[in-house]
């Protein structure tokens, strides 16, 4: 069973059965509260590593993108985010918004 932990999170995911990876989506719409994300992998059947995680988060709840500031709120990679054990595991931050990419863990561990 999944469990994320914060008030008004929620997440979403997807399987792709050609390729065997595993995407999440996860967003924390609470204020101030941090999110902590648990997901059982193992019935995706293989050993899953995290291939890449990108979060859209921004300390200033009214911060937004302008001519004179066009990369203010940007994407950039999730640091919290592993899978230990076959559970996929994150802490992530108050009002953001979290994708995760799975990849069927092979011999030699690639940097995609």
């Amino acid at each position: 069973m999944a469990a994320l932990r914060a008030v008004r999170a929620g997440a979403v995911a997807t399987y792709d059965a050609d390729t065997g990876d595993v995407a999440v989506f996860v967003v924390n719409r609470h204020h101030s509260q941090a999110a902590t994300l648990s997901v059982p992998m193992a019935s995706f059947g293989a050993t899953l590593r995290v291939a890449e995680s990108w979060t859209l988060a921004d300390d200033d709840l009214l911060a937004v993108n302008t001519a004179d500031a066009p990369d203010r709120v940007v994407i950039r990679p999730a640091d919290d985010v592993e899978v230990d054990d076959g559970v996929l595991r994150a802490t992530l931050p108050p009002v953001f918004w979290t994708a995760i990419r799975l990849r069927a863990r092979t011999g030699a561990v690639s940097a995609d």
